[in-house]
């Protein structure tokens, strides 16, 4: 009877363990295929977010390759780079489209939290 219970409370703790290891973070990326269709974005935008994502990826990577500069540098420089690639991304859509990408990013943050994520 013992065991039983032992049995039936380690399956709880696993199926559990299971259900929090599928639940995943909501990220919105424009430069992902399906937000760039959900914006409506047309194909002169896409290679203009799509440029501007790949630069930002080789900023990043020199920047992770860096080992001259201090953790703190580091977080600084990378911050930049994100406040940049942002500035960027917000002149090549519409005012409408950067609308709808900020309610996106809103919906899925305020999820995570609902999640505990």
């Amino acid at each position: 009877m013992k065991r039983s219970f032992i049995l039936v409370g380690l399956l709880l703790m696993f199926g559990m363990v299971a259900e929090l290891s599928a639940q995943e973070k909501k990220v919105v990326i424009l430069h992902r295929q399906e937000t760039m269709n959900l914006l409506g974005l047309d194909q002169q935008q896409q290679k203009k977010v799509m440029a501007l994502a790949k630069q930002s990826a080789r900023d990043l990577k020199a920047l992770k390759e860096d080992t001259s500069l201090s953790e703190r540098e580091q977080k600084t420089k990378r911050a930049a780079i994100y406040k940049n690639r942002e500035a960027e991304f917000k002149k090549v859509l519409t005012e409408e489209q950067w609308g709808k990408l900020t309610e996106m990013r809103e919906a899925a943050k305020k999820e995570n939290a609902q999640n505990g994520l």
